[in-house]
């Protein structure tokens, strides 16, 4: 058995967001489509990540306006980045070394997908799903 990729786990293609977008409707964004974290572009190029997170620490700094504030100023900008075919097993233990809840992928410059901690459970209960049909 080949060792699973993040590709065939990953939430693709992902909403994303533009780094000049304002917080408001990054919030409505994340709303709209369930989610708590959206990679930020520049120009069509990968610049950082939005997160839930991200936007509650923001909401919690003294002296910031919430409602000029773009997307840049409450966004990450290290992010941990993966390609599509990382083992799951690689990119799963640097997650849980670095207390990360989410990765990254770019194909190339592309943003790919999203593999966050949810995706890992998901490949884990899976994964364990088929050594248990093939212990039968």
């Amino acid at each position: 058995m080949e060792e699973p990729v993040v590709d065939l786990y990953m939430s693709a293609p992902p909403v994303t967001v533009d780094a000049q977008q304002s917080l408001t409707e990054a919030r409505a964004l994340m709303r709209q489509h369930e989610i708590r974290h959206l990679p930020v572009l520049s120009q069509g190029r990968m610049v950082g990540m939005l997160s839930q997170h991200d936007l509650l620490v923001f909401d919690t700094l003294e002296g910031v306006d919430r409602v000029s504030a773009s997307v840049r100023d409450a966004m990450s900008e290290d992010v941990y980045v993966v390609s599509p075919n990382h083992t799951v097993r690689d990119v799963a233990w640097h997650m849980a070394q670095n207390k990360l809840d989410v990765a990254l992928v770019l194909d190339g410059e592309r943003v790919a997908g999203i593999f966050t901690a949810v995706d890992g459970l998901r490949a884990l209960s899976l994964l364990f799903k088929q050594v248990q049909q093939s212990l039968r």
